[in-house]
């Protein structure tokens, strides 16, 4: 499977994604496209944890996660778009 499968899945297609394969090889291709997404979440505290250990600090393992976040914003931005809040996505959920 290729990361693009996972963007795929992860962008809406899934349905459409997994629809192409025979109902008894869903949980085959289903399992091996979440695998590496299971595997990150997995191991991201026990990787926290050795660099609190190593550094004596959050500020390693939090830096990474702001300059994410400003990548994402940045990406919305040259798209035009602005970021949704909090506000947003309750004021637009269906009653």
């Amino acid at each position: 499977m290729r990361v693009g499968n996972i963007y795929q899945l992860k962008r809406g297609g899934a349905a459409k994604k997994l629809g192409r394969y025979p109902a008894e090889q869903f949980g085959t291709v289903n399992g091996r496209l979440a695998l590496p997404v299971n595997l990150v979440q997995a191991l991201t505290p026990f990787a926290v944890g050795l660099m609190l250990t190593w550094t004596g600090s959050y500020l390693p393992s939090l830096l990474p996660l702001f300059a994410l976040a400003g990548g994402a914003v940045w990406s919305l931005q040259m798209q035009g778009r602005k970021p949704s809040t909090i506000s947003d996505s309750a004021a637009s959920a269906p009653e």
